[in-house]
């Protein structure tokens, strides 16, 4: 549920965003598997994840960390992000990595918990929330009313 709610906070982050336009210097957008050091969520650890390269470079955080994703299907939107970038980087169309940078470099330090409840907090005010049919689970629970219950967002 982490996962998702932190996609939620995407406007929040997106705001935030440096919004200067630099010359697009790599050519190749590639998805990897790593075993890294990182540190997340003030713990350091040997960790399995996700990364993104630019040509031979991994893609960092705007405070210099990796940024190693938990899925593959967040990796490649986030690598898809990168690659429909035209001659200018332009990081303000690039909201799923400003999301998932904000998260792992976690500026105020907040526990998992302590974060969620502010993405929570958050959604409410500025977040549109869309029905869909898959899976059947969730669009059951969907259905029936049940979602708010679950996830404490009506």
């Amino acid at each position: 549920m982490f996962q998702w709610l932190v996609c939620f906070w995407l406007i929040y982050v997106s705001v935030q965003m440096d919004s200067t336009e630099r010359k697009r210097w790599y050519k190749e957008v590639r998805v990897a598997s790593s075993h890294e050091h990182v540190e997340s969520m003030g713990q350091s650890s040997k960790s399995f994840g996700i990364e993104i390269n630019l040509d031979q470079k991994k893609l960092r955080t705007p405070n210099g960390k990796l940024l190693l994703l938990p899925n593959p299907i967040l990796a490649a939107a986030v690598a898809e992000e990168w690659q429909c970038q035209g001659e200018k980087i332009r990081r303000s169309e690039m909201h799923l990595t400003s999301l998932c940078s904000k998260a792992t470099d976690n500026p105020e330090d907040l526990k998992p918990e302590d974060l969620v409840s502010k993405i929570v907090d958050f959604i409410p005010t500025d977040t549109v929330m869309f029905r869909v049919d898959e899976p059947e689970d969730l669009s059951r629970l969907s259905d029936e009313g049940e979602m708010g219950s679950t996830t404490g967002v009506v």
